[in-house]
């Protein structure tokens, strides 16, 4: 009975641990060991080589391999290992399978060692369990694709295929070298499910073939993937242009006119042209043409706190401390992301340097805002307040 009680009990604690890290499990052991699992269970070896003084190593550490969708996909079917590709264990590793950028993550065959999948750069959960499926499926892994590319290979599925890949991995040449080649056949274009994945997924650039197709013929696909699905897709593909001349140029779609105002501020920001700065900054914030979520990530780039090199005291004129302080509090009050923490770093660091200058910033601070919400507040938009009940006396 005893024995019973203890399978148990473990059983639970697993099931806990596991609910509880719901991402990737690496194994903790030595790379020979890592290979024996491996065979064992007759699963390819994950690695994620990285180096401590990598940032997209960290984000994916943090963001990525920590989710449940991730995690459930690579303990399924991987061994999977962290290596720091320069520590002595680590870099003899990293050396033979020609580690050189970071991170780097490369799928091997423990029975032989060898590679049979590898991509690189900081991915989202989409493509980054893309890639985990790619190094199950052989006409996706990168060894077969690479062969096949220097063979020369015309297949369309193949084409489709090494095109995908190149993108995910951020080689946009090669990915629209292939893609390019893969539109001369007839079938093959936006109205192709397999054409409007890749679409949706890598094509930022308005200049690319498929954008141009895709904005030339907008009504078409309307009548194919719905009107906000396409006035998204114009949305961010006209999002960060640098004249109206070219906003001018596109469709009509939500949030083209925030788009205008936004450059008009842009404008006035780097003419210094303060006193027209804030006013187009408050019609933004009263009007935010469907798009306040990308108001608030846009303003960490309209403007920026400038900081001293040397250590040295910065002077802020006070018009441009004022502009500051609008957006700063206005991003962090209005910011749907509740962990956007740039929107709330650029707010505390701004009042750090008011109250070390010694800038009277008391009545900016206590004064309401005059758009957006009222109350500085982690509490979600769409959270309702619970009801007040009234006590029964007895």
């Amino acid at each position: 009975m005893k024995k019973h009680l203890l399978t148990l009990t473990l059983v639970l604690v697993a099931v806990a641990m596991t609910a509880q890290n719901p991402g990737i499990r690496f194994f903790h052991g030595s790379w020979e060991e890592a290979v024996q699992k491996a065979k064992a269970e007759n699963k390819l070896i994950f690695i994620d080589f990285y180096t401590k003084w990598c940032g997209p190593c960290k984000n994916m550490a943090d963001e990525v391999f920590v989710t449940r969708a991730v995690g459930d996909f690579y303990n399924s079917n991987f061994i999977n290992c962290k290596i720091d590709a320069e520590t002595a264990e680590g870099a003899p590793i990293a050396r033979k399978y020609k580690v050189g950028v970071y991170p780097t993550f490369v799928f091997v065959d423990p029975a032989t060692l060898n590679e049979v999948h590898s991509s690189t750069s900081r991915q989202d959960e989409e493509i980054f369990i893309f890639t985990g499926q790619s190094a199950l499926t052989k006409d996706k892994n990168s060894v077969n694709l690479e062969k096949m590319a220097l063979e020369g290979s015309s297949d369309p599925l193949f084409l489709y295929n090494y095109a995908f890949y190149k993108a995910s991995k951020y080689d946009r040449e090669a990915a629209d070298k292939y893609m390019s080649e893969l539109l001369k056949i007839k079938t093959y274009e936006l109205s192709n499910l397999l054409i409007w994945r890749y679409f949706t997924i890598f094509v930022k650039d308005k200049n690319n073939k498929l954008a141009m197709d895709f904005v030339n013929q907008k009504s078409k696909y309307e009548e194919i993937y719905g009107k906000d699905v396409v006035s998204e897709l114009l949305f961010s593909l006209f999002r960060n242009v640098r004249s109206e001349k070219e906003l001018d140029q596109a469709p009509e779609f939500q949030g083209k006119e925030y788009i205008r105002k936004k450059l008009r501020l842009s404008d006035a920001l780097n003419n210094k042209d303060y006193a027209t700065a804030k006013n187009l900054s408050y019609e933004i914030m009263q009007n935010p043409d469907g798009r306040l979520k990308e108001f608030c990530s846009d303003i960490n780039f309209l403007i920026r706190m400038p900081f001293s090199k040397d250590g040295g005291k910065v002077t802020i004129e006070k018009p441009l401390l004022e502009l500051y302080f609008i957006l700063f509090r206005f991003a962090a009050y209005n910011s749907p992301n509740r962990n956007d923490a740039i929107a709330h770093f650029n707010y505390s660091f701004l009042l750090e340097y008011c109250i070390k200058n010694k800038i009277p910033i008391e009545s900016m601070v206590t004064e309401v805002p005059k758009a957006g919400v009222a109350e500085y507040s982690m509490r979600p938009a769409d959270l309702a307040k619970k009801p007040v009940r009234e006590t029964v006396k007895k």
